[in-house]
């Protein structure tokens, strides 16, 4: 069973502000978005937000207190100079959706993320080997889903979920 996890609390107030001014502080030092959002466990939106609320303004790359125009021309100047959806991602900490909405906002077209994925090596035969997707998923740094997708976009046959069924009477694998 599932434990069930309480949302953080709502930051308020002279805490918030805080928070603010601290965050402000390590960003100002070469902290990421992406980083920081972690080290809080909070989503990087709402590092963003308090970023801005503690007057702190874009620099390369962040895309911080600036208007939509502006971070518009700047993922699309970005992104025709080669920087994938997820480079920008991790950039600016802006969410996927957003920065691809941007990129159309900026007339052009994002291709789909698993065009600009390329196949680990060896993920194919350490699947056909045996290992899970959830395995695989850790030993490649990816989530298993995004794993699942290179397999079947790369053609491979995957296993029916779950452990394979065996036969009690033969202890071989069920017909």
């Amino acid at each position: 069973m599932r434990e069930h996890q309480r949302r953080p609390a709502i930051l308020r107030g002279g805490r918030r502000e805080v928070l603010a001014q601290e965050l402000a502080e390590l960003f100002n030092r070469g902290r990421s978005v992406q980083q920081l959002a972690s080290t809080i466990g909070r989503r990087p939106a709402l590092v963003r937000r308090l970023l801005v609320e503690a007057g702190v303004r874009s620099r390369s790359g962040a895309c911080i207190g600036a208007s939509d125009e502006v971070i518009c021309s700047e993922l699309a100047q970005r992104y025709r100079s080669g920087a994938s959806v997820t480079a920008l991602m991790e950039q600016t900490g802006l969410h996927r959706q957003r920065i691809r909405a941007l990129l159309r906002e900026a007339g052009l077209t994002p291709e789909p993320h698993s065009t600009r994925s390329p196949l680990p090596p060896g993920l194919i035969e350490r699947y056909q080997a045996g290992a899970s997707l959830r395995q695989l998923a850790q030993q490649f740094g990816r989530d298993h889903c995004t794993i699942r997708t290179m397999l079947i976009n790369a053609g491979v046959s995957l296993r029916a979920p779950g452990r394979p069924r065996t036969n009690a009477a033969t202890g071989g694998p069920h017909p």
